[in-house]
């Protein structure tokens, strides 16, 4: 019999159980990108020698890898920024393959060629996966703001594609893109590609603001899950968890610091990438001890005061976290309001869906109908 990585990955998670472990570590190479895209919450210039200065060299990484190796990594992401800015990127990503590690590379495809494509073809990742801002010039530069950029990122997704380099194609919808979202999607189906997207913001790193002005109307955001079938059946799922559980005590409910962890470019090491306030220095410290004792009691930490969460019904369908909740409201306990109120959004379609349902079995005669849709039912792609 055979299995994908992801069913054995799955298999093995299960017969380890609640098993603390660093399974998956987002590593970002680099803050610096060649784009300058209005949405971003972290990008700096790709020449800006400060932030250059002070990345992690190749020495410093390969010795993270060995400890990351160690305590037990399987899924190395490397992303940014834009990671293939690095000059030593290719002895980067052949220090990893050669530890074992199953490596992700996210960028914008800009800056592939075909000597990338030789070297994926000989040591193939994971994958790769690139965003797709636009389906034209006109949208995608609207949203990178550099001239040129549309052509070089159609040129790397040609590139894998016709080499078979493993691919996923994804977006990001916003105010500037909206409206040719199903444009996007179709240029993804013409690479084989079924178009992953997200339609949520969070502000900048920085403490910024800026970027979330383009961010989507609730109404928009719940819009697009609804016209994704297995993305909308996957919210359904969730809302029928939260009938039956309750808001756990810990403040961080997540795979952050359970399965999963994040290094910055100057090898900090965090709970997950949203969450920048809270790091260990691995220049100075090891992997296990940060994971082991500065994660592990960031993990045991119980929240300290009732918020509007502890009384919320559809808590598990807003995807608030203590990292987002950092951002947005400098605490990591304080609800986003316009997470909520997204959350209290799809609540609301989801039981119109569900009346509508229960009056369809009401009306045997309309079953049909009303599970099949006539019109308007939309081929989902991705889950949630």
């Amino acid at each position: 019999m055979t299995m994908t990585v992801g069913e054995w990955a799955l298999a093995l998670q299960r017969r380890l159980g609640n098993a603390r472990l660093p399974w998956s570590v987002s590593t970002e190479l680099t803050e610096r990108c060649n784009l300058r895209c209005v949405h971003c919450y972290i990008n700096r210039p790709a020449g800006d020698r400060e932030a250059a200065s002070r990345e992690l060299d190749r020495t410093a990484w390969e010795r993270i890898f060995a400890q990351l190796a160690e305590a037990g990594t399987l899924w190395l992401l490397f992303t940014g920024g834009e990671p293939f800015l690095r000059p030593d990127l290719p002895d980067l990503f052949l220090a990893a393959k050669r530890r074992g590690f199953l490596v992700t590379l996210f960028t914008n495809g800009t800056l592939l060629d075909e000597g990338w494509v030789q070297l994926f073809r000989e040591y193939p990742p994971r994958r790769i996966e690139i965003t797709l801002y636009g389906a034209t010039q006109a949208t995608y530069e609207r949203i990178t703001r550099v001239p040129g950029s549309f052509a070089r990122c159609l040129r790397g997704v040609e590139l894998l594609h016709r080499y078979r380099i493993p691919l996923v194609l994804k977006t990001v919808v916003m105010r500037e893109n909206v409206q040719k979202f199903e444009e996007i999607r179709r240029l993804a189906r013409e690479f084989g590609q079924e178009l992953r997207f997200d339609g949520l913001l969070n502000p900048r790193l920085d403490g910024g603001r800026r970027n979330t002005s383009s961010q989507l109307s609730v109404e928009e955001v719940v819009a697009l899950d609804e016209g994704d079938e297995r993305r909308w059946a996957e919210w359904r799922r969730l809302a029928e968890m939260a009938a039956k559980a309750t808001l756990p005590p810990y403040r961080y409910n997540c795979g952050a610091g359970q399965t999963t962890c994040h290094i910055d470019p100057y090898g900090r090491l965090s709970p997950c990438l949203l969450v920048r306030h809270r790091q260990y220095d691995l220049t100075r410290g090891e992997f296990r001890t940060g994971w082991e004792d500065f994660l592990g009691r960031i993990r045991l930490e119980r929240r300290t005061r009732p918020t509007a969460c502890d009384s919320c019904h559809v808590f598990t369908l807003c995807g608030v976290c203590p990292g987002w909740s950092f951002l947005a409201c400098g605490d990591e306990e304080e609800p986003v309001p316009f997470l909520c109120r997204v959350g209290r959004e799809r609540a609301a379609r989801l039981g119109a869906h569900r009346e509508q349902r229960e009056a369809a079995i009401e009306r045997p005669h309309r079953l049909e109908e009303a599970l099949h849709g006539r019109p308007g039912r939309s081929a989902g792609e991705e889950t949630v």
